[in-house]
């Protein structure tokens, strides 16, 4: 299912994204990537998702996702962000909509789960909350990384994952 996924998203990327100019948006998809793998190292004892693809362990898959379909997700986003605010808005809807439905669909599918009390509730927040931030880093990727930090930091929080500094 996910291949089909990964299928899709370059297909998209390719008709509707910027692909030409890719290195526009290569520090954003390194800033998604990178939020990931940091969210993925300090949430691993206690996961609040997880993917799943058949004969693939989870860690290449993790790494398959972000290299492929966060990549493509970025540029469609980004290359066609509109000027208008009213339409900005109704464009971050969209996109944490489709996403939301994106992963409800996977969740059906038997390709994701949500674990320790994450919810769709919570991931259409998050995206909501991610997507504008891709913008903004476009513009203040000091402050945009701030964000992300402070929102793990309140994910860590809420949802009274324990840290191990040392072992």
């Amino acid at each position: 299912m996910n291949l089909i996924f990964a299928i899709l998203y370059i297909v998209a990327t390719y008709k509707w994204g910027d692909w030409r100019n890719w290195q526009r948006y290569y520090p954003t998809i390194l800033f998604y990537g990178f939020g990931d793998i940091l969210a993925f190292s300090l949430f691993y004892q206690q996961p609040l998702w997880l993917y799943f693809t058949p004969g693939l362990p989870h860690l290449f898959h993790e790494l398959f996702v972000v290299i492929v379909m966060y990549s493509c997700g970025v540029i469609l986003y980004l290359s066609n962000y509109p000027k208008a605010l009213v339409a900005q808005c109704l464009y971050i809807l969209f996109w944490a909509s489709l996403y939301t439905f994106l992963e409800w669909f996977a969740i059906k599918t038997g390709n994701f789960i949500h674990l320790n009390g994450w919810s769709l509730t919570w991931s259409f927040l998050f995206y909501m909350i991610m997507f504008p931030t891709f913008q903004l880093h476009q513009k203040r990727p000091l402050l945009a990384l701030c964000i992300l930090f402070g929102g793990l930091a309140l994910l860590l929080y809420l949802f009274r994952v324990p840290i191990e500094l040392v072992k």
